[in-house]
């Protein structure tokens, strides 16, 4: 088996299905499936079972996508390794960041971190939080904006540390139309400081998260099952803005994190904005690998990072006063 069939294996892991995993791949779907049997054959076990229709790892898949992981993480160390030798002047950051808010806070933040230290290149990696904590695990980058989520277990890997930037709330966000201002009118729920019990939107339509590829989606889950509902979703969405324009539209209800609510894409006059009984919330941080320690370039990007949220951290403090108790907002680490 080769590296090229490994992140074919990872690829399918990723999207659960044949022709999307090759469609991301650039090859035919009989081609991904002729080198999906070509491995089974080799290593002489099936490594995914169809469930639901979607593929999902065997046992024996587990195990040998757990060490392809590995593998590939070892790999693109090595190359990175070979061209620092190549290069010795020239050093590198990778830096994983989402593809909405992350990029744009590089592109203010670039010029600071420049100023100190002009002679380290950085290289921007987009994608899903999920996806991102997996290439630190895997030494593919270096380190990586990430949410984690103290009410759930395992939020996040053993094999990284967090450095917290601030808790947030995950709200609930409602299409501002005449029955949505009356039901909370109804509902003692009509100022915007006001706190909503998603058990009293089960009948709603819901637009949530992308299940398998999103952290956020754990978080909503999370709540939901507090609150004892199953609601409608009509719809699926990896991208925290879709859900907001999908809502602004008045296509349903759905969850985002609340420093939303004060950037471009808020459009606060077609959109509710309420905390909920439930306390859904998570933890921003920065994280990288426990035994990978932060050179001093990786040291200065995360100062930086940390005071470009700084604003927003204030801002959250002020508004979450009032409302369910947000775990660790008056610390002195979030000030």
């Amino acid at each position: 088996m080769n590296l090229r069939q490994m992140e074919y294996l990872l690829m399918i892991v990723e999207t659960r299905n044949i022709s999307r995993a090759a469609e991301r791949c650039y090859i035919s779907q009989s081609g991904m499936s002729q080198q999906l049997a070509s491995m089974e054959r080799e290593l002489g076990a099936a490594l995914f079972r169809r469930v639901n229709n979607e593929l999902c790892p065997t046992r024996e898949g587990e195990i040998y996508i757990r060490y392809a992981r590995e593998i590939l993480g070892l790999h693109a160390r090595a190359r990175r390794e070979l061209e620092e030798c190549s290069r010795p002047a020239k050093r590198r950051i990778l830096i994983g960041v989402s593809p909405e808010r992350g990029n744009a806070m590089m592109q203010q933040i670039f010029p600071l971190f420049r100023q100190s230290f002009p002679e380290v290149q950085l290289r921007i990696i987009e994608g899903h939080q999920k996806e991102l904590e997996q290439m630190v695990c895997d030494r593919v980058i270096d380190i990586s904006e990430a949410s984690y989520t103290p009410q759930i277990t395992s939020s996040i890997s053993r094999l990284v540390r967090n450095m917290d930037l601030f808790p947030e709330r995950i709200l609930l966000i409602l299409p501002k139309l005449p029955y949505y201002q009356e039901k909370l009118a109804r509902l003692g729920a009509g100022e915007p400081e006001s706190v909503v019990d998603l058990r009293d939107f089960q009948n709603e339509n819901f637009i949530l998260p992308t299940e398998v590829r999103v952290r956020l989606r754990s978080v909503v889950d999370w709540a939901l099952r507090e609150a004892g509902i199953s609601p409608c979703i009509t719809l699926e969405t990896s991208n925290n803005v879709s859900a907001l324009n999908f809502v602004a539209d008045g296509s349903g209800l759905s969850f985002i994190p609340q420093s939303y609510m004060y950037s471009m894409y808020a459009q606060t006059d077609q959109i509710y904005y309420r905390a909920v009984r439930q306390n859904p919330y998570w933890i921003r941080a920065m994280i990288h690998r426990k035994d990978s320690p932060l050179t001093d370039a990786e040291k200065r990007l995360v100062d930086i990072i940390r005071d470009f949220w700084k604003p927003v951290t204030r801002r959250l403090m002020e508004d979450n006063r009032t409302g369910p108790a947000l775990p660790g907002l008056l610390s002195a680490g979030y000030q």
